[in-house]
C-alpha cells in the first residue's frame, strides 16, 4: 500500500460515553504521538453522553489545533458502540482507521507502528499490543482474567495472525474500504439485545475473505481500568456471561437458526452448567476445602454457560432477535 506524501494517512475514531476524565487523558496520548500531525485526524463520536465530555474535547481542539492536528466531535444518537464506529468511520476523511476505546492511553510510538504495518505487510488490517492499566495496585486473582478487560499479547513479533487468533476492538484499525465492503462490524449492544459478536465477527469476516491482519506488537496502548468497578466477581461474572451470547450468536450465524439444533444446544449447556455446580459441591463436600480460584472459576464458567443458554432460548421465539442474526450489513444504509 503506498501513500502521497500529501495525503491524511489515518483517521483515529474514539467512541465514548460518558468518561470525561479517560476522554482527557486519551486525547493528551494523541497529541503526543510521533506520528506527523498534519498525516492524521482525531474524531470523537459521543453516544449523548451527560458528564462534561464535549467541554473536554473544546479544550483540547484548540491546543490540537495549535499543533496542526485536526480533530472532531461528533454525535451519535443511536445507542451502542456499533454505531458510534460506524459513524466514526463514515466521516473519516482518510483510507485508513484506527479505532480505540476512550478509557485507553496510546504509547508515543503507536500510530507510526499501525502505519509501519499497513505498508509493510500491505494489510487489510492492524492490531495491537493491549495492557490492561489499574488505577491502583489490583488483588491477584484478577490478573488470570485481565483477557476479558481488554489484556492482549500475540508475541513480539509483527506477523500475520493465525485462524484461530483474534485482535480487539480497542486497538483496531482496518483500512476503510474492507471495512464497508465486508458490512462493518458485527452488532454488539443494540438497545435492550445484546446481540453479537462484535470485532470478533469482522475478524472472523475478513479471514473468511482471505484478507491479511498483521499482528503489531509495537502499536501498543494501555487499558485504565478501575479496581473498585473492573476488579470484582461480579464485573468479571458480567463479561463471562456476554461472552456466552456472543459465543451463541457467532454459532446461529454459522449453522443457522434451526429450533431443533438449539434445544439440544440448551439441554447441553444446561447439563455443563449442573455438572460444574455438582463438581464445585461434591469437592467442597469431600474435602472441606476449596481454593478461592477454582470458585470463581467455575462461577465465571456458569455464567457464561448461563449467557448462551438464555440467548438460545431467546432465539427460538423471538423473531426480532432471528432477523438480526441474519442481517450481514451493518454500515451501508
Amino acid at each position: 500500500m503506498m501513500f502521497k506524501r500529501s495525503d491524511l494517512i489515518i483517521s483515529v475514531v474514539i467512541p465514548s460515553f460518558n468518561r470525561a476524565a479517560f476522554l482527557r487523558n486519551n486525547l493528551e496520548s494523541l497529541l503526543n504521538q510521533t506520528f506527523p500531525k498534519d498525516k492524521f485526524e482525531i474524531i470523537v463520536v459521543d453516544n449523548m453522553s451527560t458528564d462534561n465530555s464535549k467541554e473536554v474535547f473544546d479544550e483540547f481542539e484548540q491546543r490540537a489545533l495549535a499543533c496542526g492536528l485536526a480533530a472532531r466531535f461528533i454525535n451519535e444518537k443511536q445507542k451502542g458502540l456499533l454505531f458510534t464506529r460506524h459513524t466514526g468511520a463514515i466521516a473519516a476523511k482518510a483510507l485508513l482507521l484506527a479505532f480505540i476505546d476512550d478509557d485507553c492511553l496510546c504509547s508515543e510510538g503507536w500510530l507510526d507502528a499501525v502505519v509501519t504495518a499497513f505498508r509493510d505487510f500491505d494489510a487489510d488490517a492492524v492490531g495491537g499490543k493491549i495492557i490492561v492499566r489499574w488505577d491502583q495496585e489490583p488483588p491477584h486473582w484478577i490478573k488470570r482474567y485481565e483477557g476479558c478487560l481488554g489484556r492482549l499479547d500475540l508475541g513480539p513479533k509483527t506477523r500475520l495472525i493465525g485462524d484461530k487468533e483474534s485482535i480487539y476492538g480497542g486497538n483496531f484499525c482496518i483500512r476503510r474500504d474492507r471495512l464497508l465492503e465486508c458490512g462493518g462490524f458485527n452488532p454488539g449492544q443494540l438497545g435492550d439485545y445484546l446481540t453479537g459478536d462484535s470485532e470478533i465477527g469482522l475478524v472472523r469476516k475478513m479471514q473468511d475473505r482471505g484478507w491479511k491482519i498483521i499482528w503489531a506488537p509495537d502499536a501498543l496502548l494501555w487499558h485504565c481500568q478501575t479496581v473498585a468497578k473492573n476488579a470484582t466477581e461480579k464485573d468479571i461474572s458480567r463479561r463471562y456471561y456476554n461472552n456466552g451470547i456472543s459465543s451463541a450468536y457467532a454459532n446461529a450465524k454459522k449453522n443457522g437458526v434451526n429450533k431443533i439444533h438449539l434445544i439440544v444446544e440448551i439441554v447441553r449447556d444446561c447439563v455443563g452448567y449442573l455438572k460444574m455446580y455438582l463438581k464445585n459441591y461434591v469437592k467442597f463436600i469431600l474435602n472441606k476445602k476449596i481454593e478461592k480460584p477454582d470458585f470463581r472459576r467455575y462461577k465465571f464458567e456458569r455464567a457464561l454457560l448461563k449467557g448462551r443458554m438464555k440467548y438460545n432460548w431467546r432465539l427460538i421465539f423471538d423473531t426480532k432477535l432471528k432477523e438480526l442474526i441474519k442481517r450481514e450489513d451493518w454500515i451501508n444504509g
